[in-house]
């Protein structure tokens, strides 16, 4: 999270207030709608990676406090879990529906 936030930060996409909420810049904007125009969802990250080649990318010096990237992984733990576990009861489900 935070390798991600520095570099949106320092390359002029997002900023940070100071409650440490990302926001895109007008610039980052951009770039996000361009890429999802027309796009189905599988096509969004190539079209990102299309509109950022050639740009300078650099890194903000950025730590997250303990109170803001502790909730944050814990929570984002929760959702892997979640899914993994939503997974294993279909396969349950589809292996007695049979």
């Amino acid at each position: 999270m935070e390798n991600a936030a520095s570099v949106l930060v320092g390359s002029g996409l997002a900023q940070l207030d100071e409650g440490w909420s990302l926001r895109l810049t007008a610039q980052g904007g951009r770039i996000c709608r361009a890429a999802g125009a027309g796009r189905g969802m599988r096509e969004v990250p190539g079209a990102l990676r299309d509109d950022l080649t050639g740009r300078e990318l650099t890194r903000a010096p950025l730590t997250l406090p303990a109170s803001i990237f502790d909730p944050a992984h814990d929570a984002y733990l929760d959702r892997v879990r979640r899914r993994a576990e939503r997974r294993s009861r279909r396969r349950w489900w589809q292996r007695w529906s049979r």
